[in-house]
């Protein structure tokens, strides 16, 4: 079994190229500036920009946004819109799974962690997912669920710098 992206898989890639470009466009106008005031709002401006790009490509395009392949008691993972380095784990070596929830304004999006040491290791996404309930049905029948676990950003946050 194969999963397959949603549209919304393509947003971080596309966000990801623009800033890049743009963050160039950024730095060259940041370097002709000579007046502090705009150079203090063009470095902002890039800071936030350089964060904004980090967690687009390290956190959702790295962990997110995976081609995921369940082959017997085998995944395999690669990040990147499947475009990253492929990882292979047997089912059997994961303590089991959680579920989270992240809501927002128009619909409700869930997460299924694969847990290993009471890490996550595996993250599959029903926003970047289109088949992410059939995903589910599948390792639901392979390991044990561990619970739900309420959906934290700041946790994100520190999982894109392990």
């Amino acid at each position: 079994m194969k999963s397959r992206f949603r549209f919304y898989a393509l947003f971080p890639s596309i966000l990801a190229v623009f800033l890049t470009i743009y963050l160039g466009f950024v730095v060259n106008v940041a370097l002709a500036e000579r007046e502090t005031s705009a150079l203090i709002i063009y470095t902002c401006l890039l800071i936030f920009m350089v964060l904004v790009w980090v967690c687009m490509v390290f956190g959702e395009l790295r962990t997110k946004v995976l081609m995921v392949h369940l082959d017997g008691d085998v995944i395999r993972v690669s990040g990147y819109l499947g475009l990253g380095p492929r990882r292979q784990y047997d089912l059997k070596a994961f303590d089991g799974y959680t579920t989270s929830v992240l809501s927002s304004v128009y619909e409700d999006f869930e997460f299924l962690y694969l847990m290993k040491n009471g890490r996550k290791r595996i993250k599959i996404s029903a926003f970047y997912h289109q088949n992410y309930a059939v995903l589910k049905q599948a390792i639901m029948e392979m390991l044990p669920a561990l619970g739900e676990i309420p959906y934290s950003f700041s946790e994100e946050i520190r999982e894109i710098v392990q």
